[in-house]
């Protein structure tokens, strides 16, 4: 159970509570005798358990189940099995629902939570006429609060709510209704000739109003949103709060944002009339996710209900160095002012203090990497002058203020600037960017004891603790709360020796897209490094967002280290696997043109380079292609970078009846190593618009130049907008407290 279950009733711990009454009930039917046939042995034992989950009504408000006035009944998943088993829905039925003899083709059970449901058991006889059946009523069960119905696969009933108020029933089944393929009905008690049942296609899950959600956000619980759209239409505008998991991704997302299957999600869409929130919740609750909801109206009903949406990507992180900035004064300098400096001779260092491979993409000439999460353990290896001045600078704002703070903090005796804009301003001055520069600063493989002491007291000043790997492990034993172990060096020093079990999350990007790497808020982040002074800098900026329990461990140093980079929650895809084809096979297929690729990787990627002829789409865009018609007769391979997201397409494709399409196996990355065709310029499927694109990826200059003063406008206006929208988290009172805050000197620590 929760630790919350003693606590007063909210709206979000009942959803709690109901999550961990729906595990319960799992786990005993799990752990009952079985037939020989697989089902239950006792099902009078199964319909116990259920009607005793089914009298705690208050478990089941009217408000997470509603009825739709446009369907008789509307039925609402909260648990199934990856194979589809043990799959358990509540039914809301309108007074007067009636249904025609019907099976299941498995053993089910309804118990009822209000109103009445009445139940009319048969079995099926052969008739004399071939290919008719005559039906035999068995039993009649008029099911409300308190009763249950049991029925085997080779049972028939039919049902009618009767009375004048809306009902709410559990059923229960050996299988999920979209698996139930073969079942049949007739067109009347009597029997006759069996007509086929169609698959349901519309499943719901809970739901939660806006009002509901926004009260679930300033709680205490573990609340995670998860807006599944994909990125292009997410940055349009989202929930602050939101964490971007596109549909056709989330089966890998899901396990490095949610770590527990016990927390509270609630999925979001534009307006839930598409039912991709809901096709999200149902691949969420068969991943294991017991606690899963949909936000009803998706972000419009939240805009409409004169709340906030916000434009942008891992806007929380830009948020907190804007209010950073105006808290502590960080020192900026602009780039006319920098380049008078560097004309005059004054002793200027230039920093660039993004991932090396974004500073190798482009850069200004002449600046030196220096990753934001390396800083605070790099400052011996700048061995700077005196007198030296030292600019750091990222593509825009964020990163250089998060920067220029972080050195403050480490009581560096020289002048700091975050260079305003970035390389931005750089280009829009007239500067131009080098391409392929190399220089990266040194990371000392030792820590001094000067580092180390002050790295505590900018951790204790944070008020972030040390715990030993046994509290870790009792976290990790709370199904409702996520932990999240972070390893915040770099991505070779991980790949050289980690912590098993640990995930690699480089600590200034960290900063940067938590909202990537941590979608619930009062979630439990514990950082390791091995130095004693990165750890605890990025440890005192996440508390800083008063959103989460931030812990650091110190590693033993006698413990076993796993190499290399995989993270297994990574390669979670569909367990229904989607058969391989290799690269020789593709290329055989694509030169007699039986062949149909599809690149479903990122579009930024594919226009870098994909494999020769492919087009680029996504689940979304080559559902609808293929619904058209269009791939008739051809084999459709689906490839992209990382080749478990291509195997999780194929199978979702493949589910839906699009038997001929498969998974290039080793992806792109094989394909190029192989060295087959490949090319930049290529087409994309209608509806395929995926990744939000930054102004950097602009070609037109004067585009370009425009597009680069919205955005940093827009970045330097967040703090306006979090003022506007009133969002607690964000106000300006309860300013955010970073490294070096606090202190009497808004630039050191002692």
């Amino acid at each position: 159970m929760s630790a919350i279950s003693d606590t007063p009733l909210t709206s979000s711990a009942l959803s709690l509570r109901r999550g961990d009454a729906v595990r319960d009930l799992i786990a005993a039917t799990r752990h009952l005798p079985r037939a020989p046939d697989g089902r239950p042995a006792d099902l009078a034992e199964v319909a116990r358990l259920l009607t005793r989950l089914a009298l705690r009504t208050e478990l089941f408000p009217a408000a997470d189940f509603p009825t739709d006035p446009t369907r008789t009944t509307t039925f609402y998943r909260l648990a199934e099995d990856p194979d589809g088993g043990h799959a358990l829905y509540v039914s809301a039925s309108l007074p007067g629902r009636k249904q025609l003899p019907h099976d299941h083709t498995t053993w089910a059970v309804i118990a009822g939570i209000r109103g009445l449901e009445r139940n009319v058991v048969y079995q099926r006889h052969p008739a004399p006429e071939a290919g008719r059946y005559i039906l035999s009523e068995q039993a009649a069960v008029t099911v409300g609060p308190g009763d249950a119905v049991t029925l085997a696969p080779e049972a028939y009933h039919t049902t009618e709510i009767v009375g004048d108020t809306p009902a709410l029933h559990l059923h229960f089944y050996g299988l999920s209704q979209e698996r139930m393929v073969d079942r049949v009905k007739f067109d009347g008690p009597e029997g006759g000739v069996p007509v086929p049942v169609p698959v349901p296609t519309q499943i719901r899950h809970p739901v939660v109003s806006v009002q509901a959600l926004r009260t679930w956000l300033q709680g205490v619980e573990p609340v995670a949103v998860l807006d599944v759209r994909d990125e292009a239409a997410y940055a349009r505008g989202h929930l602050m709060q939101a964490s971007n998991a596109p549909l056709g991704r989330l089966p890998w997302l899901a396990p490095v944002l949610l770590p527990a299957p016990g927390t509270l999600i609630v999925v979001a869409d534009e307006d839930e009339a598409q039912d991709l929130a809901h096709a999200a919740a149902a691949r969420l609750v068969r991943q294991g996710y017991t606690n899963v909801s949909v936000l009803r109206g998706g972000t419009r009903a939240w805009q409409a209900a004169g709340l906030a949406l916000y434009q942008g990507v891992h806007v929380p992180g830009k948020a907190l160095a804007e209010l950073s900035r105006l808290a502590l004064s960080i020192p900026e300098v602009d780039v006319p002012t920098f380049r008078r400096w560097q004309a005059e001779g004054r002793p200027v260092r230039l920093l660039d203090v993004r991932p090396h491979e974004e500073y190798r993409r482009y850069s200004i000439p002449g600046s030196v990497n220096c990753p934001t999460g390396t800083l605070a353990l790099s400052v011996p290896a700048l061995a700077l002058a005196p007198g030296e001045i030292l600019v750091v600078h990222c593509a825009g704002r964020a990163r250089s203020l998060i920067a220029a703070q972080t050195l403050l903090a480490t009581g560096l005796p020289h002048s700091v600037h975050a260079l305003r804009n970035g390389t931005m301003d750089w280009e829009r001055s007239g500067g131009t960017l080098a391409v392929g520069q190399d220089e990266a600063l040194a990371l000392p493989a030792t820590s001094s004891y000067p580092q180390c002491a002050r790295a505590d007291v900018v951790r204790l000043r944070a008020g972030v603790p040390y715990v030993s790997a046994q509290t870790v492990a009792a976290w990790l034993a709370e199904p409702w709360r996520p932990v999240h172990r972070l390893d915040i060096r770099e991505p070779d020093e991980f790949e050289a020796g980690h912590l098993p079990g640990w995930r690699n999350a480089p600590g200034g990007q960290l900063l940067h897209t938590l909202d990537a790497q941590v979608a619930a808020r009062n979630a439990r982040i514990v950082l390791v490094d091995w130095d004693g002074v990165r750890a605890p800098y990025v440890a005192a900026w996440l508390a800083a967002w008063a959103r989460h329990d931030v812990a650091l461990l110190r590693p033993d140093a006698r413990a076993l280290l796993q190499a290399g980079a995989d993270f297994a929650p990574l390669r979670r895809v569909n367990d229904q696997a989607a058969p391989w084809i290799g690269p020789a096979a593709l290329a055989a297929g694509l030169a007699a043109g039986g062949a149909a690729v599809f690149d479903v990787g990122r579009s930024i990627h594919y226009q870098d380079w994909h494999i020769a002829g492919a087009r680029h789409a996504t689940l979304g865009s080559l559902r609808a292609w293929l619904a058209q018609g269009h791939g008739a007769g051809l084999r459709i391979v689906l490839s992209a970078d990382d080749s478990a997201h291509a195997q999780s397409l194929a199978a979702e494709l493949r589910d839906a009846g699009h038997a001929d399409v498969l998974a290039l196996l080793g992806g792109n990355r094989r394909w190029r190593r192989e060295g087959r065709p490949g090319e930049s310029e290529g087409a994309s499927l209608p509806g395929t618009e995926d990744a939000w694109r930054g102004p950097h990826t602009l070609r037109d200059a004067a585009a370009r130049a425009a597009a680069f003063a919205e955005y940093v406008a827009w970045e330097a206006d967040l703090p306006r907008q979090l003022a506007d929208a009133g969002d607690d988290d964000w106000d300006p009172a309860r300013a955010p407290a970073p490294p070096g805050a606090g202190t009497g000197d808004r630039h050191a620590l002692a």
